[in-house]
């Protein structure tokens, strides 16, 4: 292959990276993020580092807090995703598709595997949650293509509290955005 059919159709041998992809039809991209610091036992920023983007991933809303107690990993995941339909029924979606890289997390909400009981009542809460609205689809993301909610999750970190924008895009916002919008991703299993 030469020059300009490498660079016109790319290079057989290379397999891209990861790239956003829009949700289904109608539906509202919904990724999650939760840092869990194992020594405190708190969620570290983003016990809902979320990020809400529709098909052509134009920004409607994100949000964090910081310093959520947790037992674990998988407890701040859930708690995260809990947390973020929360705030979409709030904002008046009720068609997401929500992308976790928390495997075992999305395999539970898809009742693929058992519930583990540590987490037992959150995932009865995200159920629950899931009968208001239209349609809601479990998807996993690979780590490296769940950045935007991870970079919420680290801003809240470094500043505490609990924030929430909708619709107006700061400037750091605008930055994770673009940072993002070619490594997420999502894996329908």
């Amino acid at each position: 292959m030469g020059f300009l059919e490498t660079h016109l159709y790319g290079d057989p041998s290379v397999v891209p990276g990861p790239v956003w992809t829009s949700p289904p039809p109608a539906l509202v991209k919904l990724n999650c993020d939760g840092a869990w610091v194992a020594q405190t036992g708190r969620a570290r920023g983003g016990l809902w580092g979320c990020w809400l983007r529709d098909g052509i991933g134009c920004f409607f809303s994100a949000g964090g807090t910081r310093d959520m107690r947790c037992a674990s990993a998988l407890m701040v995941e859930a708690e995260a995703v809990r947390v973020a339909l929360t705030r979409c029924l709030e904002c008046g979606y009720d068609k997401v598709a929500v992308e976790s890289y928390s495997l075992s997390l999305i395999n539970m909400l898809n009742h693929e595997v058992a519930m583990d009981l540590e987490i037992e009542g959150i995932l009865f809460d995200i159920l629950c949650l899931t009968q208001h609205y239209h349609k809601v689809e479990f998807m996993y993301a690979p780590r490296k293509c769940n950045q935007a909610p991870h970079l919420v999750a680290a801003h809240v970190s470094r500043i505490g509290g609990r924030h929430s924008w909708d619709l107006v895009c700061v400037e750091w916002l605008f930055k994770c955005l673009a940072l993002a919008q070619d490594v997420n991703c999502s894996v329908r299993i």
